[in-house]
C-alpha cells in the first residue's frame, strides 16, 4: 500500500469503491510447460476479514477514556485490543502481557509511581507498552486477574482441516469388496450433494472400496478433495479420514480407515444414544433439549488447553521460515497426539476437548435429540474458534458451549441472538459459515 494513503478512510474508499467476489488460490508451476492443478480456493471475503491491518487506537480511547495504552489506573489494562481488519471492519484481539519485562518504577519528575507493562496483540504481528501513571503497588496480582480473563478468551481451537488425495493409475482391490450405491445406514448424517450422500453413507457403513463411475466430477481433484472435507467436516461422528486413493482410469476409489477408527464410531453412536437417554426427556421443548445438552458437555468436560498449546506451537514452527524439517516434524508430532481433543471423540468419550470438539458434541447431541443445528466457525479475540447455531423459534440462536463451561460467565452465549452485543463484540463468524446456515440442508 502507498504510506502516503495509508489511512482507515483510504481502506474503506477501496473496498466500497469496487467490491469484487473472487477466490484466491496457488498453482505450482514444475517447468515451463506444466502446472499443478490449482489448490483449495480461499474466498476473498474470509481472506480480507481474517487480516489485520493495524490497532484501532481511536476505538480504544472511546471505550476506555484513556489515551490509548496511556493510562491512569492499573485496574483499566484492557483484555481486548480494537484492530483494524483489511475490509475496514473493527475486531477485538486478545492482548499478551510480557510480565518478564515489565518495569515498575518512581518518577521524581511527576512525583509518581509509572509501570510499563510490554504486550502483544494475539494473532498479529503488533507489540506496544502499556504505561499507568500512579500504580499502586500489588500491580502483580492485578495483572494476573487480567490474565484470568484474557484466558477464558483464548478458548478456542480450530485446526485448519485439510483431507487430500492420492491419485494412481491402478488400484488393486479385490471387485468383490466394491460398491456402488449409497448405503444404508441407522446413523444420522449431513450431506450436500449426491457425492457427499454417496461417500458419507459408505464411510458410516464401513464400505471402504467405491466404483465412482457415476462421478466423472471427482477426475478433478479438488472437487474430491471439497467433497471429503465437507463430509468430515459435517459429520463429527466420523472420527477420522486419514486417507485415501483414485483411480481414474479404473474409476475406484479407496478409503483408508482402520478397524479400530471404524470401531470408535460405533462407540461414539452408543455414547450419544446414552447421554440423550440420560438428559432428554419426553414432553421437553426444542429450547429445553439444547439447553440440557449444552448442560452435559459443560458439567463433563475440561477445556484443553495442552491441546490448544500443541497446535499453537505447531502453527508458529510452520509459520517460522527458519523453521527446519526436524523441527517441523517434532512440533506436528506432538499437535497430533491431542487430534482427538479436535472432535467429538474427545469431548464425549475423555471429557476432554478444545472448542472444535465442544462443538461438534453438541452438534451430534442435538442432532439425534431431532433439533436442527449447526457447528459454524470464525474468530474471536484470543484465536480462531468454534460454536453452534440451532434454530428455536424460528430463529438461528447461538450457543457456544465452550465459552458456556466458565466459572466466571456460566452460559453467557447460551440461546442469545446474533445480534446480541456480548456476541457480536467477540464472535465473528467467517463467510463460509454464514453460507452454510442460510442454505442449511439436513438428511436422514
Amino acid at each position: 500500500m502507498d504510506p502516503q494513503k495509508a489511512s482507515d478512510a483510504f481502506v474503506v474508499e477501496q473496498v466500497n469503491k469496487a467490491p469484487v467476489d473472487y477466490d484466491i488460490f496457488v498453482v505450482a508451476q514444475n517447468d515451463r510447460e506444466k502446472l499443478s492443478p490449482p489448490s483449495n480456493t480461499i474466498n476473498a471475503d474470509e481472506f480480507t476479514g481474517a487480516m489485520p491491518y493495524r490497532i484501532a487506537f481511536n476505538t480504544l480511547m472511546k471505550n476506555t477514556n484513556n489515551r490509548g495504552f496511556v493510562l491512569k489506573d492499573l485496574k483499566d489494562i484492557p483484555t481486548t485490543v480494537p484492530v483494524v481488519m483489511m475490509d475496514g471492519s473493527i475486531r477485538n484481539f486478545a492482548i499478551q502481557y510480557d510480565l518478564e519485562k515489565d518495569k515498575f518504577f518512581f518518577s521524581k519528575n511527576s512525583n509518581k509511581n509509572i509501570y510499563n507493562l510490554p504486550i502483544s496483540v494475539k494473532n498479529t504481528p503488533f507489540t506496544d507498552t502499556i504505561k499507568v501513571y500512579g500504580a499502586s503497588k500489588d500491580y502483580e496480582s492485578i495483572v494476573e486477574a487480567k490474565n484470568k480473563e484474557i484466558k477464558e478468551l483464548s478458548k478456542a481451537g480450530v485446526s485448519t482441516l485439510i483431507v487430500d488425495a492420492e491419485y494412481k493409475a491402478e488400484l488393486k482391490l479385490d471387485k468383490s469388496s466394491v460398491v456402488n450405491t449409497v448405503a444404508s445406514v441407522d446413523y444420522d448424517y449431513v450431506a450436500h450433494s449426491p457425492l457427499e450422500e454417496y461417500l458419507v453413507t459408505n464411510i458410516l457403513a464401513g464400505n471402504f472400496n467405491l466404483d465412482m463411475a457415476a462421478f466423472p466430477e471427482v477426475k478433478n481433484k479438488i472437487v474430491l478433495s471439497e467433497a471429503f472435507r465437507q463430509v468430515v467436516e459435517n459429520n463429527p461422528i466420523i472420527v477420522n479420514v486419514p486417507g485415501y486413493y483414485y483411480s481414474d482410469s479404473e474409476k475406484l476409489l479407496q478409503i483408508s480407515v482402520s478397524k479400530d477408527e471404524f470401531k470408535k464410531q460405533k462407540e461414539i453412536a452408543d455414547k450419544v444414544d446414552q447421554i440423550i437417554k440420560s438428559v432428554i426427556k419426553d414432553g421437553m421443548s426444542d429450547e429445553e433439549k439444547s439447553k440440557a445438552i449444552n448442560n452435559y458437555l459443560t458439567e463433563h468436560t475440561e477445556y484443553d488447553y495442552d491441546a490448544l498449546a500443541a497446535l499453537e506451537n505447531y502453527e508458529a514452527v510452520e509459520e517460522n521460515k527458519a523453521s527446519t524439517t526436524a523441527q517441523l516434524d517434532k512440533a506436528k508430532n506432538n499437535f497430533t497426539k491431542y487430534g482427538e481433543s479436535f472432535k467429538a471423540i474427545g469431548v464425549l468419550m475423555k471429557g476432554e476437548g478444545v472448542c472444535a470438539g465442544y462443538a461438534d458434541a453438541y452438534r451430534i447431541l442435538a442432532t439425534y435429540s431431532g433439533l436442527n443445528a449447526l457447528k459454524v466457525h470464525g474468530d474471536v479475540p484470543g484465536g480462531r474458534h468454534a460454536w453452534n447455531l440451532v434454530y428455536l423459534n424460528g430463529k438461528w440462536l447461538v450457543v457456544d458451549a465452550t465459552w458456556n463451561d466458565s466459572a466466571n460467565n456460566p452460559n453467557k452465549y447460551l440461546h442469545i441472538s446474533q445480534d446480541d452485543p456480548a456476541y457480536a463484540k467477540n464472535h465473528f463468524i467467517s463467510a463460509d459459515s454464514i453460507k452454510a446456515r442460510d442454505n442449511y440442508v439436513f438428511e436422514k
